[in-house]
């Protein structure tokens, strides 16, 4: 289980430990500043220009430029635009990450607000299956992506040596059929399709674990009003006052 930290003999759940392999992939595409602030002039976002530019940019642009080329033949064209649409949508999501990296943080910090910490024993039990299913998910996803990837390059091992087809169509400033254009070309192809499959992969899976994350604060909040209902007979005023604190709360998890 999560680890978890002993505060006043009340255990404060890290919500944040569950994104750690996703920031961690992140932070390696240039996509996450340490700490908890966003960019800043100095070596990271230098190197996050770098690696946005190569990668999805370069790429993208040589498959808009080879349609251009290739306006006239409509099968190749149509080739393309499958696989550079993808890319673009993965470019899209960099963009949104990037301009909006101190909301993710600013979310991830809000967690460790007493609202949404579990109460006992019990709402910890409750919600820890919809967690692990999301890690599972989220694994088996890495996993499938990276044998994608992989299987790419097995063309590229197993060839004869008068075969030069690039896995996908684009324009390149010099000739891809000659040694060693051809390989360095190759590897770029597969290492630019990687790095978008990370950013959907990862991008995607931090947005559906936010929401396992409300939908996991509700399943607390229904849990606090149920306690509440049982408790009223015994203790009215009470009962008032926990009342306006689920109410409070229900408020915080919308915000």
């Amino acid at each position: 289980m999560e680890e978890m930290v002993n505060m006043n003999n009340v255990e404060q759940y890290n919500w944040k430990d569950n994104f750690d392999i996703n920031i961690r992939f992140l932070r390696k595409m240039g996509l996450w500043p340490e700490g908890e602030g966003t960019y800043k002039p100095g070596f990271y976002m230098f190197y996050s220009a770098f690696m946005v530019t190569l990668f999805p940019t370069c790429h993208i642009l040589s498959e808009i430029v080879d349609m251009y080329i290739l306006r006239d033949n409509l099968e190749a064209v149509v080739g393309i635009i499958y696989v550079t649409l993808i890319e673009v949508m993965a470019w899209i999501k960099i963009y949104f990450v990037i301009t909006r990296i101190q909301v993710l943080k600013e979310r991830m910090e809000n967690l460790k607000a007493d609202w949404f910490q579990p109460k006992d024993r019990d709402q910890l039990l409750m919600i820890e299956p919809s967690i692990n299913f999301w890690k599972i998910v989220y694994k088996m996803l890495l996993v499938t992506c990276f044998a994608c990837n992989f299987f790419w390059l097995i063309p590229l091992l197993i060839r004869r040596k008068d075969e030069k087809n690039l896995p996908f169509l684009a324009w390149y400033p010099f000739d891809c059929s000659n040694s060693p254009y051809f390989e360095i070309t190759y590897v770029y192809q597969i290492c630019s399709t990687s790095y978008c499959t990370l950013v959907h992969t990862n991008v995607d899976t931090l947005i559906s674990g936010f929401n396992v994350y409300i939908g996991c604060q509700f399943d607390m909040l229904s849990d606090n009003l149920r306690g509440m209902v049982e408790k009223r007979a015994k203790d009215e005023i009470q009962a008032r006052s926990n009342l306006i604190k689920c109410v409070i709360y229900h408020k915080q998890i919308l915000r």
